[in-house]
């Protein structure tokens, strides 16, 4: 049924993309905003508050769909649904890609300059190849946060995991330093942590995946290399990772000597194979459990 429910999901975002702002951050700012407000609390209360934070409104989704569930499981499979959709973003990657292209083939800069921040989620470089190779760069990284996470926690825990990597991902955007003057505050920290132990498992999938349907053995290196020089934490590298393994993908036969915009569309294409192969294993494994 979950194979069914992001199928389903995934073409209502496409075919729903003027409703995206129902899934902004603003009530993540908000919810999680209310922990700023618990001044002078101890290490071990800022981690169970944030904990608490993070996993309360995601067992009161797990409990709304079992209730659905149990009335009718038409509305249990339409809660999954919505739960799923509003996890997933807030901008689809992919959208913005093509919107960015169009608008770079079409010398709107302006327009092209506002996608390309949507994407890095920074100031873009200035030049327009420097531009160009950062949102591809930005793509092979965030469609984890986006699109690959979420399906990855709905199919292990069903709506509420979703909704789980959904507050952990906001709790990281509401409770960050507001100005490069302002210090990380504990809440930060713990939100960080919990959402990079979360993001952990579906990076190093999406890492492994972009290899699959890439140049396997230059991802392999690259990531070999990449770890033994690596001193992060381990729930700091995801994103290092991803690019890592993306760049090294697309580095094998056939990929020298690509334009800027060239290798945009390639990098666009290698994440859009590694979502087809990600439903491919996740249909294979749903008809296994129904012919077991």
């Amino acid at each position: 049924m979950n194979f069914i429910a992001i199928l389903v999901t995934l073409a209502l975002d496409r075919g729903l993309r003027h409703l995206e702002f129902c899934r902004d951050h603003r009530l993540g700012h908000w919810y999680f905003g209310l922990l700023r407000r618990i001044k002078s609390a101890s290490p071990e209360l800022v981690l169970l508050l944030t904990v608490l934070a993070v996993i309360i409104p995601a067992l009161v989704v797990d409990g709304i769909q079992l209730g659905l569930s149990s009335l009718s499981p038409a509305l249990g499979f339409l809660a999954a649904v919505i739960f799923l959709l509003l996890s997933l973003g807030p901008r689809d990657a992919f959208h913005l890609i093509n919107e960015y292209r169009a608008a770079v083939d079409s010398k709107d800069e302006l327009a092209a300059t506002r996608l390309a921040r949507l994407l890095i989620e920074d100031a873009p470089p200035a030049g327009p190849d420097q531009c160009a190779q950062a949102v591809g760069e930005a793509l092979l990284m965030r469609v984890n946060d986006r699109l690959f996470a979420p399906l990855f926690w709905f199919v292990i825990l069903g709506p509420s995991g979703a909704a789980l990597f959904w507050l952990a991902k906001n709790a990281v955007c509401a409770l960050k330093p507001k100005s490069s003057h302002e210090a990380p505050s504990e809440y930060a920290e713990v939100a960080r942590r919990i959402h990079g132990t979360l993001a952990w498992i579906p990076a190093h999938l999406l890492a492994l995946s972009y290899g699959l349907v890439g140049s396997f053995d230059s991802t392999w290196r690259g990531l070999r290399a990449y770890y033994q020089t690596c001193e992060k934490r381990f729930f700091e590298n995801n994103e290092a990772v991803l690019l890592c393994a993306g760049r090294a993908a697309l580095s094998g036969p056939g990929f020298e000597g690509l334009s800027r915009m060239e290798s945009l569309d390639r990098a666009a294409t290698l994440a859009t194979r590694a979502l087809i192969l990600w439903l491919v294993v996740i249909g294979l494994f749903t008809l296994g459990g129904w012919i077991l």
